[in-house]
């Protein structure tokens, strides 16, 4: 079973027993979001809790290195580390800026409560900069 190291501890018990309650019948809970190739995860802290209480693998979602780095980029002008991101409702608004990736866009969905499915179908000028100057610092 792949385990994933959460954000932040369990907060809201309440929370994670009705995720535990709708696993239970049967139900699924939205995918987490973690780093590729690596054991962090950006989100889903009571969903991992949930899928770990049952025995369950959990559904993820991997952020590449290249929207890692640009999103960190964007966060904080600086390459960080997971334990670095002091704000992550924040770094996933950061990354809902920098990817294209419509899967990853939906696992972050409710990160952020300013999401609107249709302005993120094309890449935005701002992620289209972000990408032009990862790419140039790279090659």
């Amino acid at each position: 079973m792949s385990w994933y190291r959460p954000p932040h501890e369990v907060r809201d018990t309440e929370k994670l027993d009705a995720m535990i309650a709708s696993l239970e019948a049967g139900g699924s809970l939205p995918p987490v979001v973690v780093i590729e190739n690596g054991y962090a995860a950006l989100t889903g802290s009571h969903r991992l809790a949930a899928w770990e209480a049952l025995g369950m693998e959990p559904d993820v979602v991997e952020v590449t290195e290249e929207e890692y780095t640009a999103a960190s980029m964007l966060y904080a002008d600086e390459v960080l580390t997971v334990d670095e991101i002091d704000d992550f409702g924040e770094f996933c608004d950061a990354l809902l800026e920098v990817t294209t990736n419509s899967e990853l866009k939906a696992a972050l969905k409710d990160q952020t409560s300013d999401y609107d499915a249709e302005e993120w179908q094309t890449p935005s000028r701002k992620q289209a900069k972000v990408f032009q100057n990862l790419r140039a610092s790279y090659f």
